[in-house]
């Protein structure tokens, strides 16, 4: 599921949030109109928020409120949660 997750930030339009490998990244599955994933994103500055929903017009708001917010890190993308797969495990580098 990261790597979706990952590809929907890759595939934003806005450089809204900060691609760097170093801040943490909290996904918000069914955010609806972001209630959540925008508190968090204000009080918590230095993490990357993805919301996420299946709802479009949820989401569409989302990103409004999120702009209007001046909120730089945190974007909103459509998708079904129940579609995302989780990523193979990554081998050990365990001798």
């Amino acid at each position: 599921m990261l790597h979706q997750a990952r590809a929907l930030l890759e595939g934003r339009q806005t450089a809204a949030v900060p691609s760097s490998d170093a801040e943490p990244l909290v996904i918000d599955l069914g955010c609806g109109k972001g209630d959540f994933a925008l508190l968090l994103a204000a009080a918590m500055p230095q993490l990357r928020v993805l919301g996420i929903d299946a709802n479009a017009d949820a989401v569409t708001y989302a990103s409004e409120r999120a702009l209007a917010a001046g909120l730089t890190n945190t974007c909103f993308r459509v998708a079904d949660a129940a579609s995302l797969e989780a990523a193979p495990p990554a081998a050990s580098a365990a001798p």
